[in-house]
C-alpha cells in the first residue's frame, strides 16, 4: 500500500481516507496491534473513521493511549448509556486538523458554541424537525452513531448504522429517521457549495452484488431485495445514480464487482475464515459536493476494500483524493499552534487526569427541534442493548 498524504504536482495533496469497524478498539489494539500508534501507522490513511469502538467516556479518562498519539488528533463519540456498546472515533493527522468536530448527528447531544469562522451551516426548517420526537432525537445521538469533522476542505461524517432489519422494531423506524436526517444535513451542506464525505457502516447492502443471498440467486430471489426494506430504497436514492447527492466511490473504481465484501459471519471472521461468496459490502465512503468548484468524486483516484488486513469482522475500506493546495486556504497560518477543540480527546484525557469533568461541545450549529415538547416515544424509554453484538445485513 503507498504512502498517504503525498504531495501532488501544483502543491496540491494526495489524502487517504480509510473506514473501518473495528468490533471493539480495544480488543484490536489487543490482539492485532499492541498499540494504537502502530495500527495508524499499518493502515496507511491521512483520515481513519472506526466504528463500533465500544469504548466509554470514562475508558478514555482511564487509558489516555486508547486515543491519544502524537501527530494526530481524535474525536470520539461514545454510548452514554451503556459501556461496551457501538461508539465511533475519527482520527486525523494534525496537517489535516479539523476547524470544527460534532458528537452526533441531530444536535441535541451537544450543545453550540459556534465561534466566527468555524460554522457549518445546519438545516433549521420547523417542517422538517416536526416530524421526529425530541425523545428519538436525543436517544439517536445517545449512542455514539456520528461523529463530524469539518477539515475546511471538506466535511467528514463517520457513521455506524442501526442493524436492524425488521420494520416492526422501533430501532428500524430511529434508523430510518438518522438516514433523513444525514441526507438533509448532506444537502445544505453541498447547496453552501462544500465538499463532503460520508463514511463509514451503513449496515445497508445497497446493491443485489453487495450481499451473498442475492448476487447468485435465481431472479425471483433477486427480485425481492427491495421487499421490506425501505432502508435499502432510502440509500439506493441518496447516490448519485438515482440523482442523490452522494457517489459510491468504491463502486465509481469497480463498477459490477462481484463479492467485494467488508463483512463476513461466523467465528473464523476475524482470523481469516471468510468465504469469498459469504459475505456482504455495508461498509462505503460516499463523496458529493464540490472540492474548489470541481465534484469531489472527480477527485477520487482510488478505492479499495482491504479484506486481507484480519482483526474484525469487517475489512477497512480506502479512497485516495487529490486536494488542491487552495483547499487548506482556511485552515490557519502555518506552523502556527492549533487550538484544541472541546471534544478532541486530548481534552478528555486531561479532564480525567485532573479528575473535573469536561463538556463535549460542538463548534456546529443545532436545530431549533431542540427543546420541543412532543409526545411520548416508543423509542422515548432506554432499550437495553442486546448482550450480543448487533446483527449485520
Amino acid at each position: 500500500m503507498q504512502e498517504a498524504g503525498s504531495q501532488q504536482s501544483g502543491g496540491g495533496c494526495k489524502i487517504r481516507v480509510m473506514t473501518w469497524n473495528v468490533n471493539g478498539l480495544s480488543r484490536i489494539l489487543k490482539s492485532r496491534f499492541t498499540s494504537l500508534e502502530n495500527m495508524l501507522n499499518t493502515l496507511h490513511a491521512d483520515i481513519v473513521c472506526l466504528q463500533e469502538t465500544k469504548l466509554s467516556k470514562a475508558d478514555m479518562e482511564r487509558f489516555e493511549q486508547l486515543a491519544v498519539v502524537p501527530g494526530w488528533q481524535s474525536f470520539f463519540s461514545f454510548c452514554t448509556y451503556r459501556g461496551g456498546y457501538a461508539g465511533t472515533a475519527t482520527f486525523c493527522q494534525e496537517s489535516l486538523a479539523p476547524v470544527a468536530a460534532e458528537s452526533g448527528l441531530t444536535g441535541p447531544a451537544t450543545q453550540g458554541n459556534k465561534p466566527p469562522g468555524a460554522t457549518v451551516d445546519f438545516p433549521d426548517d420547523e417542517a422538517f424537525w416536526n416530524k421526529y420526537d425530541s425523545a428519538e432525537l436525543a436517544l439517536m445521538d445517545s449512542q455514539g452513531r456520528c461523529v463530524i469533522t469539518d477539515h475546511s476542505a471538506l466535511v467528514v461524517f463517520n457513521v455506524y448504522g442501526l442493524a436492524v432489519t425488521a420494520q416492526d422494531s422501533p430501532r428500524f423506524a430511529m434508523k430510518l429517521h438518522m438516514y433523513e436526517i444525514l441526507q438533509r444535513r448532506v444537502e445544505a451542506l453541498v447547496a453552501k457549495g462544500r465538499a463532503v464525505l460520508v463514511v463509514g457502516d451503513l449496515n445497508i447492502a445497497v446493491a443485489l452484488e453487495d450481499h451473498c443471498d442475492y448476487a447468485d440467486a435465481r431472479p425471483s430471489v433477486q427480485s425481492s431485495f427491495l421487499d421490506g426494506r425501505p432502508d435499502r430504497t432510502h440509500l439506493q436514492a441518496l447516490l448519485a445514480a438515482a440523482g442523490g447527492p452522494l457517489s459510491d466511490l468504491y463502486r465509481q473504481h469497480h463498477v459490477g464487482e462481484r463479492y467485494s465484501y467488508t463483512v463476513w459471519g461466523g467465528a473464523g471472521a476475524l482470523t481469516g475464515s471468510r468465504p469469498r461468496s459469504r459475505g456482504s459490502r455495508v461498509d462505503y465512503i460516499l463523496g458529493g459536493g464540490k472540492l474548489q468548484g470541481s465534484p469531489l468524486a472527480a477527485a477520487c483516484t482510488a478505492s479499495g476494500i482491504d479484506a486481507q488486513l484480519l482483526g474484525s469482522d469487517h475489512a477497512p475500506v480506502w479512497a485516495d483524493i487529490n486536494l488542491p493546495a487552495s483547499a487548506f486556504a482556511s485552515s490557519g497560518e502555518e506552523g502556527a499552534e492549533q487550538a484544541i477543540l472541546p471534544l478532541d480527546s486530548r481534552t478528555i484525557a486531561r479532564a480525567g487526569r485532573s479528575s473535573r469533568p469536561t463538556r463535549l461541545e460542538s463548534w456546529l450549529q443545532t436545530p431549533k427541534a431542540q427543546g420541543r415538547k412532543r409526545k411520548a416515544s416508543p423509542l422515548e424509554e432506554t432499550p437495553s442493548p442486546p448482550s450480543r453484538r448487533e446483527e449485520t445485513e
